[in-house]
């Protein structure tokens, strides 16, 4: 075998491009539209339906969130599902507490939690 490199001329395989006048588009169109083909044209988006909130969920058309992009120094992430009236109790803490990171209203809520455990007081 010989270690020669091939060399290839492909200048005619270059793409054309393919011109469409206006009548073909039309009848494209026509053809298109008959067969049940829908356009691809960006659809407007609408604001989502609220689904229905259930008494134990409390009171609130949609749950509360912000953006909060601060440096805290935590970097391990906590996926939890909540409660609407919980998520929303949580957020109005952190805004009343005027918290930095939803984190700490979990993290002041874990050390009030400690102390009550530590003086003997009943939890539930």
């Amino acid at each position: 075998m010989t270690s020669g490199k091939i060399s290839l001329d492909l200048d005619e395989f270059k793409p054309q491009p393919v011109k469409i006048d206006a009548d073909s588009r039309a009848q494209i169109k026509e053809a298109s539209d008959n067969a049940g083909f829908t356009g691809r044209h960006a659809v407007a988006k609408t604001k989502p339906i609220s689904q229905p909130v259930s008494e134990e969920q409390g009171e609130g058309s949609e749950v509360k969130r912000r953006g909060r992009k601060r440096t805290t120094g935590r970097d391990v992430p906590f996926t939890v599902k909540l409660r609407r009236d919980t998520n929303n109790q949580i957020y109005d803490l952190a805004d009343q507490l005027e918290c930095a990171a939803i984190a700490e209203v979990i993290e002041m809520a874990l050390q009030a939690l400690t102390e009550k455990i530590a003086r003997g007081e009943p939890i539930r």
